[in-house]
């Protein structure tokens, strides 16, 4: 009698798939040596949509009940990065969803070594100015400092102090200062690098989109979803996407996935 190996559902003679989880049946589940890798655990709720998300792009899932009314995700091994990178974009959506009306519990529970960045995205050229802004202040007070404090060395400006607290202070001043002089030098002298670096990273951005908008139309994005509310629509546009983009770039990271995608459903 053959065996769904996804499910463990037996089948009459004669059924090649299995009616629920469309995978070809086998007529020995211990000869399918399906190797399954735990994703996420969760309650049902949660659990089902991102079983749902998953299923868009393409990924074969496992429920299965857990103690405490939870359930617990699983997929298959060899689908495993794609799932992680897919199940860190469906969980920073839904959690900056959650977000809008007030802060929630954690969704998921996942395991440290599947857990990924979760920082919100800032743009390369962002990160440019903020590296310049950071140097210019850093080198503007260790500039005053400096000049204020050498104006206090040399008797312009009476400290009121003598002997052991006036070196001790001086001291201690010098050394921040030089610090922070130090630190601005530094920061001044990333960003040349990191404005090409932004340069390079900006083209392949526009180099990316440009490519999907020119290759994808909206209605192929639409072709297999179901008639629903245009709300509705939303995850699944997103999830097919998102599972296209990461076929012809795997590394991308979570934060342009995300931007890639908003930008492309916009």
């Amino acid at each position: 009698m053959p065996w769904c190996p996804k499910c463990k559902t037996e089948y009459e003679d004669g059924i090649k798939e299995c009616v629920d989880c469309k995978e070809e049946l086998v007529d020995d589940l211990e000869e399918s040596k399906i190797e399954w890798s735990q994703l996420a655990e969760g309650v049902e709720e949660h659990i089902s949509k991102l079983d749902a998300f998953l299923k868009y792009s393409n990924i074969t899932t496992l429920v299965e009940t857990m103690e405490e009314n939870k359930l617990k995700i699983s997929v298959l091994e060899k689908q495993e990065k794609e799932a992680k990178k897919l199940f860190q974009v469906f969980k920073k959506s839904t959690d900056e969803e959650n977000q809008k009306n007030e802060p929630t519990e954690e969704m998921f529970e996942e395991d440290d070594t599947q857990a990924a960045s979760g920082n919100v995205y800032m743009d390369e050229l962002d990160k440019v100015n903020e590296v310049k802004s950071s140097a210019s202040a850093f080198l503007f007070v260790g500039i005053i400092g400096f000049i204020a404090l050498t104006a206090c060395a040399l008797g312009f400006i009476d400290l009121n102090m003598e002997g052991f607290n006036k070196y001790m202070f001086f001291g201690v001043m010098y050394t921040l200062i030089i610090v922070f002089l130090l630190i601005g030098i530094q920061s001044a002298l990333k960003v040349g690098s990191m404005k090409k670096a932004a340069t390079v990273a900006k083209s392949k951005e526009d180099e990316i989109k440009e490519w999907f908008i020119n290759k994808y139309s909206a209605s192929f994005i639409d072709e297999d979803i179901e008639e629903v509310d245009e709300t509705e629509k939303y995850f699944p546009r997103a999830a097919k996407i998102k599972a296209i983009l990461l076929e012809r770039e795997p590394n991308l990271s979570v934060d342009q996935v995300e931007k890639y995608t908003y930008y492309v459903i916009r």
